[in-house]
């Protein structure tokens, strides 16, 4: 229907992304486009969240490489629900995976992840990475990450949710601590990312 969402449009996408082509992708943009403006509305095409997500999946498809199956919805749903909603540290882990995996980050990129690089909209979350492994001059990248209408699903809800569990207002987001004791200067270890990660999809 129109008009479509970003939201709507980054999911689109993203559900096709494995079994159509880049140019084919493009194609149907266009016409997606080209509906919106006959129909005198605004493209999402054109929304900076959207553009964001899709530089991302461009650079993905550009630069991927035979190897493990890549993980399907229904698949990180398990592992996110193999975590307690009702503690503190299922609250975190299940945020930590949504934004993880739906955004596409690597460890050191999430582990380093703070308030400050957060910036909360209409349309979803967008998080900055001041510098990163494939950044060497330190501008900095945004991913921008919509709302979803599965809450299990939804990384901008999850990681409210989280940070308001657990009173967190600055500081590192994904924060070692155990018992309500959160410290805010000692972000989860990337040792006890990957073993929570390893349990999350042996679960």
């Amino acid at each position: 229907s129109l008009p479509a969402s970003p939201a709507v449009l980054i999911a689109y996408v993203t559900d096709l992304k494995d079994v159509r082509s880049m140019a084919t992708l493009s194609r149907y943009l266009v016409s997606i486009k080209t509906a919106h403006t006959v129909a005198g509305h605004t493209s999402p095409t054109t929304h900076p969240a959207f553009l964001t997500a899709w530089k991302g999946l461009r650079r993905e498809k550009g630069t991927r490489q035979q190897g493990a199956a890549a993980l399907r919805m229904e698949d990180l749903l398990a592992c996110i629900e193999t975590h307690d909603a009702t503690t503190l540290m299922g609250m975190r882990n299940r945020a930590l995976l949504a934004i993880g995996f739906l955004g596409g980050f690597r460890r050191g990129e999430l582990v380093g992840m703070k308030v400050e690089h957060l910036t909360f909209e209409e349309e979803g979350v967008i998080v900055l990475i001041p510098r990163s492994k494939t950044d060497q001059e330190g501008a900095g990248k945004e991913k921008a990450l919509p709302y979803a209408e599965d809450p299990r699903l939804c990384a901008p809800t999850l990681l409210r949710d989280w940070m308001s569990a657990a009173h967190i207002q600055r500081g590192y987001l994904w924060r070692s601590g155990r018992g309500g004791l959160w410290r805010v200067d000692r972000p989860i270890s990337d040792g006890a990312f990957a073993k929570m990660l390893k349990q999350s999809l042996q679960d």
